[in-house]
This record gives structure tokens, C-alpha cells and sequence, in this order.
């Protein structure tokens, strides 16, 4: 029987996922009401972070969004999370979310900031942070 199973630093592991090329992703727009485009203002600490992002009236709404469960571990160094970075995060739609909670189910690369201002109104984000 073989032994030492949960050693190693798990390269074999790392060099399945680096075949994929994460550059070559496509344009991820919201898909629904409870989606919205926003940017990250400040790190919080433990996956939690508060973001901005524009209402229906193009009024800006501050919510706590949280790192989601897919995005750690060893899909963490495709998700990177930093101050000002644009993520879609999905609002809570529940009853009790007096807090603007919202989950964090996308990170837009750099490559994608063209397409993001291209399509959304989002030059209002620079004035606002």
C-alpha cells in the first residue's frame, strides 16, 4: 500500500489547471435582476468586502459582499479580489437583507475593463471613489 498520499505541494494538481487559458474568457454581463456590476471600495478581511455598484435609478448602493465557496482554495489564484476591482455580485433577494448582503460570482480580468465601460455606464464609478 502506498504511503505519503497527502504530501508534496500538489503540482500535479496545479499543472491540470494551468492548460486552461483564463485570458480567453468570454465578456460575462449580468444575466438578472438580483446581478449587478460593481466595484470593490474597501477590504474588509475574511472574504468580505464592501463594494459600489448603481441601482435601476443610477443611484450609488453600497452592499457587503462575501467571497463565495468555489471562489477559494485552489480556484483562489484565478479570483483574485482587490481594492477596485470590478466584480458581479448577486444580490440576496431574501426578506431579511436590511444589510445590502451580496455574494461574489465573478472577478472581471484586465483585459475586460474595455468592455466594461463600453457597455455599462460606469464612468460615473470614477467620481464616486
Amino acid at each position: 500500500m502506498g504511503k505519503n498520499f497527502h504530501g508534496g505541494n500538489k503540482q500535479k494538481s496545479k499543472a491540470n489547471h494551468a492548460s486552461k487559458n483564463y485570458d480567453d474568457e468570454v465578456f460575462r454581463e449580468p444575466v438578472d435582476q438580483f446581478e449587478k456590476v460593481a466595484v470593490v471600495t474597501k477590504v474588509l478581511g475574511g472574504g468580505t468586502f464592501q463594494t459600489t455598484f448603481f441601482d435601476d435609478n443610477l443611484q450609488p448602493v453600497q452592499s457587503l459582499a462575501f467571497i463565495r465557496g468555489r471562489m477559494k482554495g485552489s480556484a483562489k489564484r484565478h479570483n483574485i479580489v482587490s481594492l477596485h476591482s470590478f466584480i458581479i455580485i448577486s444580490l440576496r433577494n431574501d426578506f431579511s437583507n436590511h444589510l445590502n448582503q451580496s455574494d461574489i460570482i465573478h472577478v472581471f480580468s484586465q483585459h475586460h475593463f474595455y468592455h466594461i465601460f463600453q457597455s455599462l455606464p460606469f464612468q460615473q464609478f470614477f467620481d464616486f471613489v
